[in-house]
C-alpha cells in the first residue's frame, strides 16, 4: 500500500484565456508532462495556505489571489525510485499575463521542472504532449465561460 502524498494545485488563468503549465521531466522513466502550479503540502499546512505557497514559489509573485476550489485528482505514479499516491485539490486563480522569471525556473530545476509556458486553449487541444490532467483541454473552456463547479469535481487522470 503506497501512503498517500496531499498536494494542492492551481489553475492559473491570464487575461488571454491561456493557462500556465510548468514541464517537468521525469529522471528515471524519461519521459516529460505540463502540469500546473502546485505540490506536497508540508507539515501542519492546509491545502489553501500550500495553493497559496507554490504559486509564489513557481512564479515568483505572491500578489496572486488563490480563489474556489474546483477540482479533486487522485494518481498513481512513478517518480525516480519510489511510487506516489498524490490526492490533489485544485483551485482557481486569475491574473494579467505575465512571463515566469528564467532564474525562477531555474531554481525549480531540481524538481525536476524544465520550463513554463501559456497555453490556449486551441494548443491544448492540438499538442501530442502529455498534460495534466489529461483532459484539461475540455475542463478549461466552461471555466472560461465562467462556470465554475459548486463543489470540487473529480476531473481523473
Amino acid at each position: 500500500m503506497v501512503k498517500p502524498r496531499h498536494a494542492a494545485r492551481v489553475l492559473l488563468i491570464d487575461d488571454r484565456d491561456r493557462t500556465l503549465l510548468f514541464r517537468y521531466r521525469n529522471p528515471f522513466q524519461r519521459y516529460s508532462f505540463w502540469v500546473p502550479p502546485g505540490g506536497g503540502l508540508e507539515s501542519g499546512e492546509d491545502h489553501r495556505a500550500a495553493a497559496r505557497r507554490e504559486l509564489a514559489e513557481e512564479t515568483g509573485r505572491d500578489d496572486i489571489d488563490v480563489g474556489p476550489e474546483i477540482w479533486l485528482r487522485d494518481h498513481t505514479f512513478r517518480w525516480g525510485m519510489r511510487t506516489l499516491r498524490q490526492k490533489e485539490r485544485w483551485f482557481l486563480a486569475t491574473t494579467t499575463a505575465f512571463d515566469v522569471p528564467k532564474a525562477v525556473v531555474r531554481s525549480l530545476a531540481r524538481e525536476g521542472v524544465k520550463e513554463a509556458r501559456w497555453w490556449s486553449v486551441d494548443e491544448l487541444l492540438h499538442t501530442g504532449a502529455l498534460v495534466t490532467p489529461r483532459s484539461l483541454s475540455v475542463l478549461l473552456p466552461p471555466l472560461l465561460a465562467g462556470d465554475i463547479p459548486p463543489e470540487p469535481v473529480d476531473v481523473g487522470v
